[in-house]
């Protein structure tokens, strides 16, 4: 029996150090006739969608190749455990606001997504890393 419970234990320490990011999205929802733009990130290449306010124009898709100094730069300033445990802020587009979100997508099927973290040191972290690759994207 207690065999059973260690290799349970042991399978599941197993599992939770497995658990890797396959993609990080992030951009901007809301705010009063603005365009949004919205990224995609994987270790291998960043997708930029945009939605437009001339509804002629539509969804505009660009994208470029990632490298995987870039991915691993961003994994390293993100602890998933952490990540988890930040509150998102209030939201701001009833105001005419935008939300910032940044979102993961885990290897495991799980997607965690916080939004206008803004008090948060790891949150302002991760989005000035995602805000300079949005810079050097354009």
């Amino acid at each position: 029996m207690i065999l059973l419970i260690l290799l349970s234990f042991v399978s599941n320490t197993i599992n939770a150090q497995n658990t890797e990011i396959t993609t990080i999205s992030f951009g901007n929802e809301g705010g009063k006739r603005s365009a949004t733009d919205h990224y995609y990130i994987t270790k291998d290449s960043i997708i930029k969608f945009r939605k437009n306010t001339d509804k002629k124009k539509g969804i505009e898709k660009t994208s470029k190749i990632n490298s995987i100094e870039n991915w691993n730069n961003l994994l390293n300033n993100i602890t998933i455990n952490s990540f988890k445990k930040i509150k998102s802020g209030k939201d701001r587009s009833t105001y005419c606001g935008s939300n910032t979100y940044i979102e993961l997508r885990l290897n495991n099927g799980e997607i965690i997504e916080i939004m206008n973290a803004d008090t948060n040191k790891m949150w302002n972290k991760i989005k000035n890393q995602l805000d300079k690759l949005k810079t050097d994207f354009e």
